[in-house]
């Protein structure tokens, strides 16, 4: 058959490599996945504490504020403005009077109340229909779900978003960068010999 036939001066030598490289698929589909993954593990580790985060705050006298309780997830305790914070907290369940410990956690997701401000955060000792009773308060309390799993599971939602998005526009610029590198390769070799 004879050897090959030979392209224009210059154009001998091995063909420019394809840049870049098919491993760069990996990028967006680790992407892809990893937005997925963030997505539902964050909505399947938070989901119950987001739902109690939806229940509905209470007010009432520092003697006694009723609502829904639910035992292993926070709550948040607030103030009247200008009134000070309470020296110690009790869950009234039937008979049963159960202290509680006054901590910060989540503090710094506490919303703003009009009237109110954030005194402290206790972990509910039980679940169903109680009284927080607070003393050291000076007048009425308000008492709501810690809701910090509502940012979690938006802050999630926007990570899962963004690595999504990137995702997305690297898929086709890796696709088109390709392409032009294929182009450019096929100029300089020209056809596959026999064509």
């Amino acid at each position: 058959m004879g050897p090959p036939p030979v392209g224009p001066a210059g154009a001998a030598g091995p063909p420019p490599p394809i840049r870049p490289a098919a491993g760069w698929y990996a990028l967006p589909i680790t992407m892809g996945v990893l937005a997925v993954l963030v997505f539902f593990g964050a909505f399947a580790l938070l989901w119950n504490e987001s739902e109690v985060a939806d229940g509905a705050p209470s007010e009432g006298p520092e003697s006694g504020v009723s609502l829904r309780l639910e035992e292993g997830y926070g709550y948040f305790v607030y103030v009247r403005d200008g009134a000070s914070e309470p020296d110690s907290c009790e869950v009234v369940s039937g008979e049963r009077r159960i202290p509680v410990r006054l901590t910060t956690e989540h503090s710094w997701v506490a919303s703003e109340v009009d009237s109110y401000a954030y005194a402290a955060t206790f972990t509910a000792p039980v679940t169903g229909q109680a009284q927080v009773a607070c003393r050291g308060a000076d007048g009425w309390i308000r008492v709501a779900p810690d809701d910090a799993s509502l940012l979690y599971l938006g802050l999630s939602f926007f990570v899962s978003l963004g690595l999504m998005i990137i995702a997305l526009a690297a898929l086709p610029v890796i696709m088109l960068r390709r392409s032009a590198a294929r182009r450019r390769a096929a100029a300089v070799t020209g056809p596959p010999y026999g064509y």
